[in-house]
């Protein structure tokens, strides 16, 4: 029985490290689905109500339409709106699917934050928006919201009473004329203040035949056509249009908010108080505070973006009430976001240079009010920057520990042990992992939240497949090197082929502890860089599916090497047993 005591254990730690590994992951999945950020300023003050610039907004959200296609499709109607008015490219931090997108485009808080999905919903009812936001802000203001959109857009508005909400099902080609249909009716009627249009044939047919398909070209036209509609029927000497989407797609159609580095969004505004050119890449979280100066409405409580103050005529006393206004929201904001983190107040000297912004507002001096208001805003977001590194880098010391047990052990559990053949099993674990990474990326797969959105994707049988071809690589290996030097025992294979799996298991699980002292086991209050979290992700089920499926491998390697000894021994009898002189000893 001692002999079989090695292979014994090396079993039970492959199958212990195959149920930790996949409990581990799910969990770290689960935490994704269920991400919950601090309830930073939800019991922050709302602010003052900012002078309006405009009497009607109208916003297009169109679905599967990235800032490229905007420029370079046959789009006449929209890319004349461009050179009419203000566009710039918009850029949106990952995970950007359509329910984050939605959250930060209407209430001005990153997708850390705003409470929505970081995943594509399983189901319409989490997609709910769940923080304050520009539609509550010009409710409390007295102004009518219409609302336009597809069904599957709909549990966005549920929590808000807006006063008309046209819902259309169906086809969705059929989807998006009704929508248009009813969205010219609401215009026609001039008592909506803010109008909300949500389009989604181009994400419809991308994701069915991707974007280079003359299909996909075909929608874009269309969403063209709904536009020029919607234009004439408005009156843009006293009305802004804007026109956004809410996610790109890939060339192949899947949705482009789970890369690492996701597609720039359109942004086009024209109208009442605009200033016409083509801008810099504005931030996502900049529209909402845009929308909220438009409208004359307060800011969202939890906005972090800035106003798109360049592309407004905007001057003297009001752009200085404007920004006084926005560095008293930025104050208070990033006071409930500091005691969210449990960190200190706010430096008094803020509080000094808002009143010297005050004071130099109630002067006439709106240059200084100006800058004093932008000095205290940009003071305030590097703070709370600051602050919340801080308590990420307080929480890494402590697993730094772990990191280094989790490294340093097994070596120095090897170098006791002294395992026979090490090299042998060191060059196949290492040919076994190059090949899981090198088909991960051959697959056309990277680390970014598209790994972890799609379950069913490469996460079953593509991974499957890819350990399955790493395993016999690297099983190969440690057979040639046996059969080319014969063990004395077939016992020796079997505990060699189980060093081989385990120093595979340690390669694999390397990115597991370093992406554990990066951010934990798994995400607690903040968003951690997603190609980390897909790193761990993608780790974790590479050690349980290896783990599980290696563990009657050394035992076939085992058998291999038994039938061989076999019937080496067995030619060896029949050669010593075979006289050639036989018939001259009778």
């Amino acid at each position: 029985m001692r002999r079989y005591r090695t292979v014994i254990f090396s079993a039970l730690l492959l199958a212990t490290i195959a149920f930790v590994a996949h409990r581990w992951a799910d969990l770290l999945q689960r935490s994704v689905r269920a991400y919950t950020p601090p309830p930073v300023p939800m019991t922050t003050t709302p602010g003052e109500r900012l002078p309006g610039l405009t009497d009607r907004v109208v916003m297009v959200v169109v679905s599967g339409v990235g800032y490229r296609e905007t420029v370079v499709q046959d789009m006449p109607v929209w890319q004349g709106l461009m050179d009419t008015g203000a566009s710039a490219p918009v850029q949106v931090r990952p995970p950007a699917y359509w329910p984050s997108v939605w959250a930060t485009l209407l209430s001005g808080a990153g997708n850390d934050l705003n409470q929505a999905p970081l995943l594509p919903p399983d189901t319409e009812n989490a997609v709910a928006l769940k923080v304050d936001n520009i539609l509550i802000a010009a409710q409390e203001a007295g102004l009518r919201i219409a609302v336009a959109a597809s069904a599957d857009r709909a549990p966005l508005f549920t929590s808000i009473a807006a006063d008309a909400v046209h819902i259309a099902h169906g086809d969705e080609r059929v989807r998006d004329a009704q929508t248009v249909e009813a969205a010219l009716g609401l215009i026609a009627e001039r008592q909506y203040p803010l109008i909300i249009i949500h389009l989604g044939l181009p994400e419809v047919v991308g994701r069915q035949s991707g974007t280079a398909s003359t299909a996909y070209r075909a929608a874009l036209r269309q969403v063209d056509s709904y536009v020029r509609q919607i234009v004439r029927q408005m009156n843009l000497a006293d009305s802004v249009l804007l026109l956004t989407s809410d996610g790109a797609l890939l060339p192949d159609g899947r949705p482009a908010g789970g890369q690492s580095t996701p597609p720039t969004l359109p942004w086009v505004m024209v109208g009442q108080g605009v200033v016409t050119g083509k801008y810099s890449p504005i931030q996502l979280e900049d529209i909402a505070p845009t929308l909220a100066v438009l409208l004359g409405t307060r800011w969202p409580v939890m906005a972090e973006g800035l106003p798109l103050f360049d592309m407004l005529r905007l001057g003297g006393e009001r752009l200085a009430h404007n920004w006084l206004l926005l560095a008293t929201h930025k104050v208070a904001w990033g006071q409930a976001y500091l005691q969210a983190l449990r960190r200190s107040s706010l430096p008094e000297v803020l509080q000094q240079d808002l009143s010297i912004a005050a004071t130099s507002l109630q002067r006439g001096n709106y240059a200084g009010a100006v800058a004093a208001a932008q000095l205290v805003s940009n003071e305030v977001a590097a703070i709370a920057t600051k602050a919340a590194n801080t308590r990420i880098e307080a929480e890494r010391w402590p697993r730094a520990f772990i990191l280094a047990i989790g490294i340093l052990a097994p070596s120095v559990f090897l170098w006791m042990r002294r395992p026979a053949r090490f090299a042998l099993s060191f060059i196949a674990a290492l040919v076994t992992a190059a090949v899981l990474y090198a088909a991960y990326g051959l697959s056309g797969q990277n680390f970014s939240f598209d790994l972890l959105a799609d379950a069913s994707g490469y996460l079953a049988m593509p991974l499957m497949r890819d350990v399955l071809i790493g395993l016999v690589g690297g099983s190969l290996i440690v057979l040639a090197g046996f059969l080319s030097i014969p063990p004395v025992r077939w016992q020796t294979t079997m505990t060699v082929a189980y060093d081989y799996v385990l120093l595979t298991c340690y390669i694999l699980a390397l990115p597991v502890w370093v992406a554990y002292w990066h951010h934990g086991a798994w995400m607690t209050w903040y968003l951690p860089d997603p190609a980390m979290l897909a790193l761990q992700t993608l780790a974790l089920r590479h050690l349980a599916v290896l783990a599980t499926v290696s563990l009657p491998v050394p035992w076939l390697l085992g058998l291999i090497i038994w039938f061989r000894e076999r019937r080496r021994v067995q030619a060896i009898g029949r050669a010593q047993g075979w006289d050639p002189i036989a018939y001259l000893r009778r």
